[in-house]
């Protein structure tokens, strides 16, 4: 599969333009820092780097070090508070960010879309997407703990200049390039979780499989990601210069003459400037978004298909309701009633799933737009290209239509119960 990443950013901007339901998300996306830049407010603060300590937040955070100095207590309290509140604002942004995949998917998908159904994705989603999160921020932590340790012995001893820098060189690649490989699974296992509702590991394993068959696609996503991502931070550094010297000028004179009018003044420009930076940053956050989530419809498009249906999410074998099973208006009637697309994959490496007696009648792959199938008997004069493996879809087997994508699905209960009766008949 070939995917146009130009075409997939123009989509992901249309998408962010004319919804406007998903601005309020993607402000918290960019908050907590939880989109696939990285970019965070509280990282990259609007506040130039000469005068971060003459602002608000700082003043505050320096008088609370004043109080609770030698008091091991309300060092502690005020610890625990930090990170409670550093949790609450990542469950904010994972919130808003399966809000926001819900959402784009949604209009990928054909529908309206609105604030209230992408509420919906999140309040359904967040928390394994919390805990997916939360796993990929320790993963980062293990790789970055190499680093640490060889700056650290590096200090205690005297080992020349080749051994450093040849040393830093390679660990900094190592963490560059697991840190790359690790925002590509965490994206497309987030999609896996949210729109496919699979499990945390589970979405994991998959997210390998599909970045392994597509790694091209997604590569040049990732890329195009990249581009959104620097130019987020081109803008970031244009709006800081802007604001730089009216937020000196005034930060100075609140500092220096202690007035409640100037010290008003500069909590206004503070409240003013970060508002300017969130709104800034927050394109950019859901832009890039919305492209993973355009990327992951275009490779997995039952994903979005699937969540129409009325059956459960996690059914893969749908039981055909004719007796007719070698007519298109029967195929049709069971894709239907599963919530599946009209045109059938059936790939022949999807066997290996199936044992013997259960081979039954089975479709070569082919490829048509959605639409009724005719005759299924002439399969072959519909081929367009071969199949790849990552692209099993759906197989007739005897009564039963088959959409299964690893041997814990086929497993299930409801898929035996359905194998094992058109083994029967």
């Amino acid at each position: 599969m070939k995917t146009d990443g130009f075409e997939v950013l123009k989509r992901a901007w249309l998408h962010v333009r004319r919804n406007r339901f998903l601005w309020p998300y993607a402000f918290f996306i960019a908050l907590a820092g939880i989109g696939p830049q990285g970019f965070s407010l509280w990282a990259q603060s609007p506040i130039p780097r000469g005068m971060t300590g003459y602002s608000p937040i700082h003043q505050v955070g320096a008088r609370i070090t004043d109080f609770a100095h030698g008091n091991w207590v309300l060092w502690a309290v005020f610890i625990g508070l930090g990170i409670v509140v550093g949790l609450a604002v990542i469950a904010v942004g994972s919130f808003a960010q399966v809000a926001a995949i819900g959402g784009v998917a949604q209009i990928e998908a054909g529908g309206k879309g609105g604030f209230g159904e992408a509420f919906r994705w999140g309040r359904d989603h967040f928390r394994r997407y919390l805990v997916l999160l939360l796993a990929y921020v320790a993963v980062l932590a293990l790789v970055a703990v190499p680093s640490v340790l060889f700056w650290w012995l590096l200090g205690s001893g005297d080992d020349g200049f080749f051994f450093p820098c040849a040393g830093g060189l390679i660990l900094g690649l190592v963490f560059i390039l697991v840190s790359i490989l690790a925002s590509i699974m965490m994206e497309i296992s987030g999609r896996f979780l949210v729109l496919e509702d699979r499990g945390v590991l589970e979405s994991a394993r998959m997210a390998g499989t599909l970045i392994k068959d597509f790694h091209r696609d997604v590569l040049i996503t990732w890329l195009y990601v990249a581009v959104v991502t620097i130019a987020g931070v081109f803008s970031m550094a244009i709006l800081i210069a802007i604001l730089g010297s009216p937020l000196s000028w005034i930060f100075t004179m609140a500092n220096r003459h202690h007035n409640g009018f100037l010290i008003a003044l500069s909590m206004l420009a503070f409240l003013i400037a970060w508002a300017l930076a969130a709104a800034l940053s927050a394109v950019f956050a859901i832009t890039a978004s919305a492209m993973w989530t355009i990327l992951f419809a275009e490779l997995q498009p039952d994903a979005l298909l699937l969540q129409k249906g009325p059956g459960p999410k996690r059914t893969c074998i749908t039981p055909l309701m004719s007796r007719s099973q070698h007519t298109g208006r029967a195929m049709k009637c069971a894709l239907n009633r599963g919530g599946y697309p009209i045109s059938l994959v059936a790939p022949a490496t999807c066997r290996h799933l199936l044992p013997r007696r259960y081979y039954g009648i089975f479709l070569r792959g082919f490829s048509r737009p959605p639409g009724e199938v005719e005759n299924p008997q002439g399969v072959r004069g519909l081929i367009r290209r071969p199949l790849r493996r990552h692209q099993i879809r759906y197989v007739l087997l005897k009564r039963c239509v088959v959409n299964c994508r690893n041997q814990d699905q086929l497993n299930s209960p409801r898929s035996r119960r359905c194998l094992n009766q058109a083994a029967l008949r």
